[in-house]
């Protein structure tokens, strides 16, 4: 199989949509997450992972994702403002994702959100401090 590369900004207007159900990364910042947003259908799922070292590129394989199977090549190449980038995205939009668990917590309730994103209810956490 031959993987296709794709520039993200091909997909500003959600012109290039090809059928897929889940997409990527939060080297885009809130940008990426956005076009992500647009290309997804209703009921169908966005899974962030941290971005692609010095690439602007995520690489898709067509045949995979005809089965909606996602292959995503990628690296941990995490900044701070991605990061801070995801959390607000998601925190301002969490009605487009059915299945997200949203707690907001404030600075001085730092050790009560440690505490409860170390339990088996959680399986991914997102904490930003900004």
């Amino acid at each position: 199989m031959i993987d296709t590369y794709i520039n993200i900004d091909d997909y500003a207007e959600g012109s290039m949509r090809p059928q897929i159900d889940a997409f990527f990364c939060t080297q885009y910042g809130e940008k990426g997450l956005v076009y992500a947003s647009n290309m997804i259908e209703r009921g169908g799922t966005i899974v962030l992972f941290q971005s692609i070292a010095n690439e602007p590129v995520v690489s898709i394989d067509y045949n995979k994702v005809h089965y909606k199977e996602i292959k995503i090549h990628g690296s941990i190449a995490h900044t701070k403002r991605n990061f801070q980038d995801a959390v607000s995205f998601v925190s301002r939009h969490n009605d487009l994702y059915k299945i997200l668990s949203l707690k907001i917590y404030s600075k001085k309730e730092h050790l009560a959100a440690f505490q409860e994103s170390i339990t088996h209810k959680f399986n991914r956490v997102a904490i930003s401090f900004g």
